[in-house]
């Protein structure tokens, strides 16, 4: 199976391939297909996985925003796997596809996804504010609103699903990382 993971926000950006760990945050839910943005089994799963992992870093708790989750599904349907040009938000993506790429448990998948990012953080250096831009990304404190979304399937070179979050205020802004993420 292929994972990617990609991240930016401000002016930094990250592209990593990464074998994400199983999520263990199970809602009982199976989706076979991409979730819409409202499928509230779907935006639990984004929204109490990036909280869960904020609150380890003395962030607060994220609120969904439609108009964020309107833009990720944007971009995912898009199945360019690249990042918005001139975004505002800050932005992370995650993509996959593989044989069995048709039996995925999208809710499932949407929690590896945000694991994939968060994995970053042993490599977190703030002396060098480089390196883990998923990470970063996803704890940064002055960050308040999160909208995530799934495209549908895709031929990218070998990855078949995309799934985009923003992030409103952007984080990983050059000079603010030691008030934004705490170790």
């Amino acid at each position: 199976m292929h994972l990617l993971s990609f991240a930016l926000a401000g002016s930094l950006l990250a592209i990593n391939t990464v074998n994400a760990r199983p999520s263990n945050l199970n809602t009982g839910i199976t989706r076979r297909s991409p979730p819409s943005t409202s499928d509230q089994s779907f935006i639990n799963m984004a929204l109490n996985k990036h909280n869960t992992y904020r609150s380890q870093h003395d962030a607060n708790r994220l609120i969904w925003d439609t108009a964020l989750a309107s833009t990720a599904a944007s971009q995912a349907q898009g199945c360019s796997g690249q990042h918005t040009s001139n975004n505002a938000y800050g932005e992370n993506l995650f993509g996959f596809g593989g044989t069995n790429s048709d039996s995925t448990d999208f809710i499932a998948k949407t929690g590896e996804g945000i694991d994939s990012w968060y994995s970053e953080v042993g490599s977190y250096d703030p002396n060098t504010e480089s390196g883990a831009g998923h990470f970063t990304q996803l704890v940064w404190k002055s960050t308040t609103k999160l909208g995530c979304a799934w495209g549908g399937k895709c031929d990218a070179g070998g990855i078949e699903y995309f799934f985009y979050c923003e992030y409103d205020p952007a984080g990983n802004m050059g000079g603010e990382y030691a008030e934004n993420v705490s170790p």
